[in-house]
């Protein structure tokens, strides 16, 4: 049994262990034939247990949504956005940065759309990193807007996540074309 005095001990500990199953996995990966549904078995399991753990290496003290958004809240405050004077401008910066996100969004979609329709094709994997972390900091962008203008106009964001989720989670309906349509108005 193991007893840590904190969290970020038991943090250093477990992405140790962790990364060395990553080693073993793509140590496996390699001793089988390029192609063979074993090697890309291996090599996804080990790149889904490493992305995250390089997220936690690089981001150790964020540990959760709430802590972020303290931390963009915060942010905010120092830098005087925090008014609600000010909401209308952080609703046009929300609009921009959602237009950022569908630039880079396009980007990725028609990147792996390319290689869906080519599968003989190898994905170059820091190309492939490179344009996904494009869009997922738009997409962070959008959330950092959302955050300030909620704080802007003293509304918790949190509650209103919770709000729409209970709402969407009792719908029925069924998806067409990619869109999810509510039963009254199908």
């Amino acid at each position: 049994m193991f007893y840590f005095d904190n969290i970020e001990d038991f943090d250093d500990y477990a992405i140790k262990e962790l990364t060395k199953i990553v080693e073993k996995l793509k140590h496996i990966a390699k001793q089988y034939e390029f192609g063979t549904d074993e090697f890309a078995f291996f090599v996804n399991l080990g790149d889904e247990i490493e992305k995250p753990l390089k997220i936690r290496k690089e981001n150790k003290m964020i540990n959760n949504f709430e802590e972020l958004r303290t931390n963009v809240e915060e942010w905010a405050k120092d830098k005087d956005l925090l008014h609600e004077e000010n909401a209308e401008k952080q609703f046009m910066k929300f609009i921009e940065e959602v237009f950022e996100f569908k630039s880079e969004m396009d980007i990725l979609v028609r990147y792996r759309n390319y290689y869906r329709e080519n599968p003989q094709k190898k994905i170059p994997k820091a190309e492939h990193e490179r344009i996904t972390k494009k869009a997922e900091l738009e997409l962070g962008d959008i959330i950092v807007t959302l955050i300030v203008l909620s704080k802007q106009l003293d509304i918790d964001i949190v509650d209103c996540l919770n709000m729409a989720y209970k709402k969407i989670s009792k719908r029925k309906g069924k998806t067409v074309n990619g869109l999810f349509i509510k039963e009254e108005d199908l």
